[in-house]
């Protein structure tokens, strides 16, 4: 009993440690957050139309955390709803409480696109099928200089299945804010 609680104290004690030698583990590669900034910046650079912009970012996110699904979605305002200019994920209909939701919101947020999520069954069913069709879970908004927002960045679970660490979203709202 001595040696265990001798062994709990140590595992208790050093365990930020452990669990990110842990994370290293299971993800790999871990993604160097100031070079992807860095990479994201020199492709900003170069970038000319929104469609271009949109490209790099959905990119720069891909290569940064490795997604299952990401893409920009553009506030379309003469139909007023977002849509995607270079994935095959429907557009956010106009009247959406989910839109409405995002529209609100001035930081990431995270919503399980289950229907037993929390924030997801409160959602109206269209609502909930365009989650669960997505697979997104995170949303990172684009905001204009006074605040308004100009688009979305939508992304679904990581490949390796683990939840974002609070530095992956950290560095999903620079490359949200650089855009």
């Amino acid at each position: 009993p001595l040696l265990l609680s001798l062994v709990s104290f140590g595992v208790l004690t050093y365990r930020h440690q452990i669990l990110q030698r842990v994370d290293r583990w299971f993800r790999r590669e871990a993604a160097d957050h100031t070079e992807a900034l860095a990479r994201l910046e020199r492709g900003l650079r170069s970038a000319r139309t929104i469609r271009d912009i949109s490209g790099v970012l959905k990119r720069e996110i891909e290569r940064a955390v490795r997604p299952k699904s990401v893409a920009v979605l553009i506030v379309d305002d003469r139909r007023g709803q977002l849509l995607s200019l270079e994935s095959a994920v429907p557009p956010l209909r106009k009247g959406s409480a989910l839109l409405d939701l995002l529209r609100s919101v001035r930081t990431e947020i995270q919503l399980s696109y289950r229907a037993d999520g929390p924030v997801a069954g409160l959602l109206p069913p269209g609502d909930r099928a365009w989650l669960a069709g997505t697979g997104f879970g995170l949303f990172s908004p684009l905001l204009g200089s006074p605040g308004t927002l100009l688009g979305v960045v939508g992304i679904g679970e990581g490949i390796n299945g683990l939840p974002y660490t609070e530095r992956d979203c950290m560095l999903i709202t620079a490359m949200s804010g650089q855009a």
